[in-house]
């Protein structure tokens, strides 16, 4: 049965008809993007993700190479990443070990000023 022939309503618990909206194309194509990527689904899902982009997008997915996962990696905003390592300093599931990394990461790269913090009684 194709989705073609599928209703495009349900039927709500007051008895009423609900139609149902039209999936937004680009939610359904970084899904299937994400489904490529991700290491814990099957070749059988990322084979079939690969076919609903062909048939659905003309999209012949390749996954990107190592130099633009580079150039991805250098455009990142420097300060998002900073504010993301501040958050795993003040985050109780992140490992004692793990905070050192981080604190010794954000003082290498200027991030924090240690006479700053030890004035306001900040340890990092």
């Amino acid at each position: 049965m194709s989705n073609e022939s599928a209703p495009k309503y349900y039927v709500d618990e007051d008895g009423e008809r609900v139609e149902i909206p039209e999936p937004d194309p680009g939610a359904q194509k970084r899904g299937l993007h994400g489904a490529l990527v991700n290491p814990n689904n099957s070749e059988d899902a990322k084979q079939h993700a690969r076919e609903v982009l062909k048939e659905k997008f003309d999209e012949d997915y390749k996954p990107p190479t190592q130099k633009e996962r580079l150039e991805a990696e250098r455009s990142k905003d420097p300060n998002n990443i900073n504010r993301g390592l501040l958050a795993a300093l003040h985050n109780d599931r992140v490992h004692t070990d793990t905070k050192v990394e981080i604190s010794e990461r954000l003082i290498k790269s200027g991030a924090v000023d240690m006479e700053e913090h030890e004035e306001k009684g900040i340890v990092l």
